[in-house]
């Protein structure tokens, strides 16, 4: 759901959005963190393998030669890349402090010694 909301956002702008929307309510209304948590990761991974495969070809594209020259100047894509880097960082606190818990608390079948 994280990379289908990352391409979603790029591809359609801010209707696309919506998709995001979608898992993030899923998500909630089914409480479940390790989604949120895969919707994060995938989502700010997403966005920053596409921003960085632009930039490189964008890069690539500066070349001159006898009689050709080729430019290309990339934009600034620091806000995405700031966003992307929170909601990867963020993705992966969720997905600890999940695993934290469900480590904390026994199960029904583990026994303790008492």
């Amino acid at each position: 759901m994280g990379i289908l909301s990352a391409l979603g956002f790029l591809t359609f702008g801010t209707p696309g959005l919506v998709i995001l929307l979608v898992g993030v309510i899923w998500s909630v209304r089914y409480t479940s963190a390790a989604s949120l948590s895969g919707l994060l990761i995938g989502s700010g991974a997403t966005v920053l393998a596409l921003v960085t495969w632009a930039a490189a070809r964008c890069a690539a594209a500066n070349q001159s030669g006898p009689g050709f020259v080729s430019s290309c100047t990339a934009p600034d894509s620091s806000p995405l890349i700031t966003l992307a880097v929170v909601a990867v960082a963020a993705g992966l606190a969720t997905g600890f402090l999940t695993i934290g818990r469900r480590r904390s608390r026994p199960s029904l079948g583990h026994k303790t010694a008492t």
